[in-house]
């Protein structure tokens, strides 16, 4: 603040004040306008954001400027110094925060001029706590500047600046304690979580566990045996991983695991979204079982870093500053087992057979943000593999370390393209992959997304009602949904449940809307057959239980939710099975399922029918996932000595079987139940890998290369599809 006179430090600063509330009120102003003429997301709560982000960061930019217009003035310097000085804040507070980032694992900043990053972006549902404790903060600074410069006059020279007593000692005794609290909200940082290192992350995570290439940072609540099984895992992946890159080994990877999403978002910032830093040689994931869904996408990205460039070690252009979020993310699916029914080349085949496929040179540019994740990370990584079949593991690496793929292979874009296309050609498909295919790709980004974060605040917000009996409320929240985003699967079937627990009449009505409706894709028409079926499943119709669930069915891939199906339609007309599946899959008209109910009942379902291995089949699934693998084990041995006549089910035992011979480090048990799981049926590609890189991840150290790493179908898969994982970065 520049002024041909010299004023009082507390008219500067009300000067500087002034100007920073009139730019935070243009800039709301404009946004107002904006959001008049297209439509506001969220009034309310963008308004929240505004006022506690650029909105006190201008009035601390203000305050910023008469500061520097002292300086200037005392100086005696010219517009330009004013000018340069005045940048030097808003962009030196940036850096710092850049820094912050880089070099901690927090993938989240604060900031005074801007407020809050959240640095997730698959995370649309943002915790604004931190957010008011930060700008109280603010607002306590701003408070003690004020004083501050109540507190000053100039001298008789009109430059130096000496202090007064004329304002009032409760004044000065208010401003004293408003810069200790923004001291020591500095301070207390990591507790209010406005910064974290990894000294303070590890005051929580204050084990370590080591296995091969993977160190562990873990709490103490976790098991010191369930550390070790995970560390076993993490550290077989490697193996297989650096085999697949064909890759030297090098330094051991640093795995944050968090105990769950809301810690990994308190100790760094993102709560649903994995993330690795490959410049750090670290990944911070959360528990989500055993074995663990994304780690091995997470390692790949941290064993790729050698062929990285740039100051974030990943492929990308300009010597790595900007990334090929494509090849990064398609590399990860490409090196990694594939984790659903279809492999990623598979999936591809099916995209390219609905001519929804992407052009493969989108997928390594910037445009690979503008795809849903789904379909971007599938895509790319079924491409990846494809360049690794026809051209080896060099020419990734050369890929990845900065090369242009056509010049490497010397064929452009286009005959990439064609010849990728013409490849998928022979992949083999089911009619229910290839109708899944349009409902599973064919989502909108998350940057082409209306309102992403509100709409995914109020679904989480009717998910959570529906979950506590509250169906009024779930339904009124499902309804706002789709106000705003009328295609939402989630929020369709979420009002269909509502209506299932409140009016079962009127969940027919819907259901029956639901079907007949010509725009609903496969994946939604699947839910709503199932829903058809659970409502007669209640009702003691058996017949049309069935027949729903058979309709279902065909609409399916995912190898869980067919099971449950066929094991739903089977004892559809069992009077002392459908009670304990009621309670454990379907629940009431006034409640979902209740597992306290459901482990009683399937206990009278046990004794009732011994000979039946379905009650302990259902037993030793909650044994598995509650991390009791010795009972498993006993459990899955009793459901094989009764009978079994849900094909899948025979298949999930012998599965389970494996797992938990693995948790054990029972190597006899392990390779009896891997060969008995390849003989309980037909397998798709997808299961044969999995299978087979469990199996070595299981065994001692190879002297040889992998299965997976020799394995000539993709191997990947679509990490980030929110029904089915946590996304990944």
């Amino acid at each position: 603040v520049l002024q041909a006179r010299p004023r009082g430090p507390q008219e500067a600063f009300g000067r500087g004040l002034s100007g920073g509330l009139s730019m935070a009120g243009i800039a709301f102003l404009i946004l107002l306008v904006r959001g008049s003429l297209s439509d506001f997301c969220d009034l309310h709560q963008d308004s929240l954001l505004f006022v506690l982000g650029p909105g006190v960061g201008c009035l601390l930019a203000g305050v910023w400027g008469a500061v520097v217009g002292e300086l200037t003035w005392r100086l005696g310097r010219g517009a330009w110094f004013a000018a340069f000085v005045s940048l030097l804040g808003p962009l030196g507070s940036a850096v710092v925060s850049a820094l912050l980032v880089y070099f901690t694992p927090a993938v989240f900043a604060f900031d005074p001029f801007v407020g809050y990053f959240s640095g997730a972006l698959y995370d649309t549902v943002i915790d604004l706590r931190p957010l008011l404790s930060y700008r109280a903060a603010s607002l306590a600074t701003l408070f003690a500047a004020f004083v501050v410069s109540s507190s000053l006059e100039r001298g008789a020279n009109g430059r130096s600046l000496q202090w007064s007593m004329a304002a009032p000692a409760g004044l000065r005794w208010a401003g004293g304690l408003a810069m200790l609290a923004s001291l020591g909200s500095v301070a207390l940082g990591p507790t209010l979580g406005h910064w974290q290192t990894r000294a303070t992350i590890q005051e929580t995570l204050t084990e370590s566990t080591a296995v091969g290439r993977c160190h562990v940072l873990h709490a103490s609540r976790l098991k010191p045996e369930d550390a070790k099984r995970f560390a076993r895992d993490c550290d077989a992946h490697a193996r297989a991983i650096e085999s697949w890159l064909a890759t030297p080994q090098h330094d051991p990877i640093t795995v944050y695991y968090f105990s769950n999403a809301a810690e990994k978002r308190r100790l760094m910032g993102a709560a649903r979204t994995s993330v690795a830093k490959p410049w750090r040689r670290e990944l911070y994931v959360h528990d989500m079982g055993y074995p663990h869904p994304v780690i091995g996408h997470e390692l790949v990205h941290a064993l790729a870093a050698w062929m990285g460039r740039g100051p974030f070690r990943v492929a990308g252009r300009l010597g790595g500053w900007l990334p090929n979020p494509g090849l990064i993310e398609g590399l990860a699916v490409a090196a990694s087992e594939p984790r659903g029914k279809l492999t990623a080349t598979e999936w591809a085949g099916a995209m390219e057979q609905r001519k929804i496929l992407p052009p493969v040179e989108d997928l390594f540019s910037l445009r690979f943000l503008l795809k849903s994740s789904a379909t971007a990370y599938t895509a790319a990584g079924a491409f990846v593999q494809f360049v690794r079949d026809a051209h080896g593991a060099t020419t990734i690496k050369k890929w990845y370390g900065g090369g242009a793929l056509p010049a490497l292979v010397d064929r452009s874009w286009p005959e990439l393209d064609k010849a990728f296309r013409a490849s998928l050609a022979n992949v083999k498909l089911s009619t229910a992959a290839v109708a899944q295919a349009k409902a599973r790709f064919e989502q909108p980004g998350i940057l082409s997304r209306s309102c992403p974060h509100r709409n995914d605040r109020w679904l989480a917000e009717a998910q959570a009602a529906l979950a506590d009996g509250d169906i009024t409320r779930g339904q009124r929240k499902f309804r706002q949904v789709l106000a705003s985003e009328p295609a939402s699967r989630a929020a369709r079937i979420g009002v269909a449940r509502c209506l299932a627990q409140s009016s079962e009449a009127q969940a027919a009505v819907y259901v029956e809307r639901l079907i007949e409706d010509k725009g609903t894709d496969a994946l939604l028409k699947r839910s709503a057959y199932e829903l058809k079926g659970d409502v007669a499943l209640r009702e003691g119709r058996a017949k049309d239980a069935r027949a729903a669930y058979d309709r279902a069915q065909a609409l399916t891939t995912n190898e869980a939710r067919l099971r449950t199906l066929e094991v739903k339609a089977f004892y559809a007309a069992d009077n002392i099975a459908r009670p304990a599946l009621l309670a454990l899959l379907v629940g009431t008209t006034t409640a979902g399922p209740r597992r306290t109910e459901a482990l009683d009942r399937i206990g009278v379902w046990r004794t009732r029918q011994p000979q039946d291995g379905m009650p302990a089949y259902l037993l030793a699934r909650q044994h598995f996932f509650e991390g009791d693998y010795r009972l498993a084990a006993e459990r899955l041995d009793e459901a094989l000595k009764g009978q079994l006549p849900v094909a899948s089910v025979r298949k999930e035992v012998a599965r389970l079987t494996m797992l938990s011979a693995c948790a054990l480090q029972n190597e006899t048990r392990l390779r009896a139940a891997h060969k008995s799981y390849l003989g309980s049926g037909a397998l798709g590609t997808a299961e044969k890998l999995r299978a087979a890189a469990r199996l070595a991840r299981c065994l001692p150290p190879p002297s040889v290369d992998s299965p997976v790493a020799g394995a000539s179908a993709s191997t990947g898969s679509a990490t980030p599809p929110a029904a089915s994982a946590a996304p990944t970065r």
